[in-house]
């Protein structure tokens, strides 16, 4: 069964009809609690950074997710505010609960080592525990059948605890975060992650970490409720009220907010076209029993509307490189020549970026090519975060690439450029690599031949990476012959 198929089926369950079954009751506060919530002062809260799409801290500071949505219902049947307290990794954000400096852990599973500084309400979601594995393994049949292999499991999860009670045996490392649990298993060095499944559906599809899949199962649930800090007494049993108090209603309409928004991330339709194909089938045997007509016929509309967002998903995707997810070389040049021919027939000029990472080859041979596909994954989801909504992004060829700026301009093109080589020059990629990219912004104007363009787009550009790479350079391509 393949990746998605599998996560979106076990997600389905999970978010729509897995979370703990906790049932809603009245709020309310005793008078001591009460006078106790309106006289302390924020509520501090520590989070799992990256751990979307339960929780994360977003690039503005502000927490977000799942558990973002549930705390701030729960904050407000209470009437506390809430003082995020930001942290690089969930390690550190366990270090912060045990020395007192933040009072409360939304999403946690209970342990008795964690019992030791955190008291905790009732769970208000469950999630299953798979193995991510690479997609040429074998499928893990649970934790015993990584005996003699190595398993990345991100530290200060409750997975470790797990194991090294349950699996003393196995070889096991404890990567900072799952995501660098995720990428050990691209690099080869270790067989599988364990992960919870929505986590890392999300990680696999925000990542384009296609070469992954869900290799195996375990047998551990993790039941999540809130951690608050065990000396105080009042706040926890006010939490566990609200955590009590909250509505059916509400907590579907949080998971399925969040849902849904990874199921239209997904790329594998496998199980449409199963449910498709049922609905077909079922849908011939209403006919051919003489079933209402109008019954057959709105089943019928739902299988064409089924098969019409199959068709114009697929054709999306068939225009994506296979590794970064972005648009391919093939899919860029139909849009150069349309762009082009667009502004001919409006007499107005195409501004477009092609760049290039600066010593790349280099890169591939010092730390490998599977790292190298890594960082050109992670480059792509950072230039496309950059971009406005009105532009094409693609791959061009190898470590080149291109965007495509119809009616922008080319002052803005620059800027632009300029903006992208300063993020890439400034971020660390795996293996904390640092990169540069030579930039050209180039002005096509009406009836030039696409072909002519690109050609003195790429010959200036690796004249460029020859005399002074890291450049950003504006050249107007009428002027170059």
């Amino acid at each position: 069964m393949g990746l998605r198929e599998t996560c979106l089926r076990l997600t389905a369950l999970l978010l729509l009809g897995g979370a703990s079954c906790v049932c809603s009751a009245e709020l309310e506060l005793s008078a001591e609690e009460t006078q106790y919530l309106r006289e302390r002062g924020p509520v501090k809260v520590c989070v799992d950074p990256n751990w979307m799409p339960f929780e994360a801290i977003n690039r503005q500071g502000q927490h977000t997710g799942v558990s973002a949505d549930f705390m701030k219902e729960y904050a407000k049947m209470l009437g506390v505010k809430l003082q995020l307290v930001p942290t690089e990794n969930w390690s550190e954000s366990m270090h912060n609960a045990r020395e007192r400096l933040c009072d409360v852990l939304p999403m946690i599973n209970q342990s008795p080592e964690r019992a030791q500084f955190l008291n905790f309400t009732v769970p208000y979601v469950s999630m299953p525990v798979v193995l991510i594995t690479d997609l040429k393994a074998t499928y893990l049949d649970g934790l015993k059948s990584l005996e003699g292999e190595k398993l990345a499991i991100p530290d200060g999860y409750i997975f470790a605890e797990y194991v090294r009670n349950n699996f003393p045996q196995l070889d096991v490392i404890y990567p900072p975060s799952l995501l660098e649990s995720l990428r050990a298993v691209m690099k080869g060095e270790v067989t599988a992650a364990m992960a919870t499944l929505p986590i890392a559906l999300y990680q696999i599809e925000r990542h384009g970490m296609n070469s992954l899949k869900i290799g195996g199962h375990t047998d551990f649930t993790i039941e999540l409720g809130i951690g608050i800090r065990n000396d105080d007494l009042l706040l926890t049993t006010a939490f566990q009220k609200a955590v009590l108090a909250i509505t059916e209603q509400q907590r579907d309409e949080i998971l399925s907010r969040w849902y849904n928004i990874e199921v239209e991330q997904a790329r594998d339709y496998t199980l449409l076209l199963v449910l498709v194909g049922i609905l077909s089938v079922f849908a011939v045997f209403l006919a051919y029993r003489n079933y209402n007509s109008r019954q057959f016929n709105a089943q019928l509309s739902k299988v064409n509307a089924r098969l019409n967002d199959r068709n114009q998903r697929l054709e999306q995707l068939a225009k994506r490189d296979y590794l970064t997810g972005v648009y391919h070389r093939v899919n860029m040049d139909a849009e150069l020549e349309r762009d082009i021919e667009h502004c001919s027939n409006n007499g107005q000029p195409l501004n477009i970026i092609l760049f290039d990472l600066d010593d790349f080859s280099k890169l591939n041979v010092d730390y490998g090519h599977a790292v190298g596909d890594l960082v050109l994954v992670e480059m792509s989801r950072l230039v496309e975060e950059r971009l406005p909504d009105n532009v094409q992004f693609g791959r061009w060829g190898g470590d080149s690439f291109l965007i495509l700026c119809p009616h922008t301009p080319v002052d803005i093109a620059q800027k632009t450029a300029e903006a992208l080589a300063s993020s890439i020059h400034s971020h660390r990629f795996t293996e904390n690599i640092q990169l540069s990219a030579t930039f050209v912004v180039a002005t096509c104007h009406p009836h030039q031949k696409q072909a002519c363009v690109m050609k003195d787009v790429e010959r200036r550009i690796r004249q460029l990476k020859q005399e002074s790479p890291g450049r950003v350079v504006f050249m107007d391509s009428a002027n170059e012959n």
